[in-house]
């Protein structure tokens, strides 16, 4: 078995410089050439680090909790990898858990902080919970994704990926533009709802109350929401009994639910209404017709995540980061087209 000591050793350093280039540690001073050479050695010789004496020398457990909405929502699953591969990186184990075990009188995450069962928590909320509604870690750090938390959080740039949706429809001609959004008490939902109107008043355009929605995420939430803006019976019809001839539907599992709504109502997606939502995923690119989306870097936000945690583990600053490369980026496909 390799030790520390052999790459030390093989690479002309001591043992506490070998330790803390592998160990990634900003602090140490040394010529880059020196840290290729250590990082080279220890390739080479196939090093595998002894993480448990190394959290029982600091004290940690080397591994940290990591809570979502839903472990078996497709939207989380670009999270999850970004997640693991930074875990992998630093040499973390990842306790995983469902947004259930955020909710009040549960005690799974008082637990695993009061008995330090983990080093930190990376947290997605709920759609309707804010930082510190649900759990307030005493012991370990916490990093939140996709809402913002001075203290703590990595965060997508969700009015941008609004934005990049309107200026689709917009250039395809679509001036009556409505809004399937998530709940009011979504971080996400008032930024996306942000970026959608300030691209529509930056367009001329006036944003109509009556074409926005604020009912969820989920499927059912967006078929509803089809149902109050496409059908004759639901919603309030703009001027002269105008609807909508498209739709932003800010997260891609509301936008199947529309898509079953406009079936069931009988409006043709594209020919009566075009839908682009926000997110990509699987079954997005196989729903009928494929769904025209916006990707954002959600892979990103779990790998930089994981590492923002970790340097607040080890005592450094987090702060808020918001990921803005890569830009959100449109996929076209088959659910938007020029207006009639």
């Amino acid at each position: 078995m390799v030790t520390l000591s052999d790459i030390a050793r093989e690479a002309g350093v001591s043992v506490s410089v070998a330790s803390r280039v592998l160990n990634r540690d900003a602090t140490l001073r040394i010529r880059e050439t020196t840290r290729e050479r250590v990082v080279e050695v220890a390739r080479r010789l196939d090093y595998a680090p002894n993480h448990r004496a190394r959290s029982l020398r600091l004290a940690r457990t080397g591994a940290i909790a990591f809570v979502v909405p839903e472990v078996n929502n497709a939207i989380f699953a670009e999270v999850v990898r970004g997640v693991e591969d930074g875990a992998d990186e630093l040499g973390l184990d990842v306790l995983m858990g469902s947004g259930t075990r955020l909710d009040p009188g549960t005690g799974f995450l008082e637990r695993l902080d009061s008995q330090r069962r983990v080093d930190g928590f990376l947290i997605q909320p709920l759609d309707t919970a804010g930082p510190g509604d649900v759990f307030a870690g005493r012991n370990a750090p916490e990093v939140w994704l996709n809402t913002f938390r001075p203290d703590g959080s990595v965060y997508l740039d969700n009015a941008a990926g609004a934005r990049v949706a309107v200026e689709h429809l917009l250039a395809l001609g679509h001036t009556r533009i409505g809004l399937v959004g998530g709940r009011d008490g979504s971080y996400t939902a008032r930024e996306r709802r942000a970026g959608y109107i300030e691209t529509l008043k930056e367009a001329g355009q006036v944003p109509r109350p009556e074409w926005a929605t604020a009912y969820g995420y989920s499927a059912a939430e967006g078929r509803r929401a089809g149902l109050d803006l496409l059908g004759d019976d639901g919603g309030s019809p703009g001027p002269g009994g105008e609807r909508p001839t498209a739709l932003l539907v800010a997260n891609v599992n509301a936008a199947i639910g529309v898509l079953g709504a406009a079936r069931e109502l009988d409006v043709a997606v594209p020919g009566d209404v075009s839908v682009v939502a926000l997110h990509d995923v699987w079954f997005a690119e196989y729903s009928e017709p494929g769904l025209t989306v916006v990707r954002l870097p959600l892979y990103e936000m779990g790998y930089h995540g994981i590492h923002d945690l970790h340097r607040r583990v080890s005592g450094e600053p987090a702060g808020a980061r918001r990921i803005v490369d890569p830009a959100p980026r449109l996929v076209v496909r088959g659910s938007t087209a020029p207006a009639a």
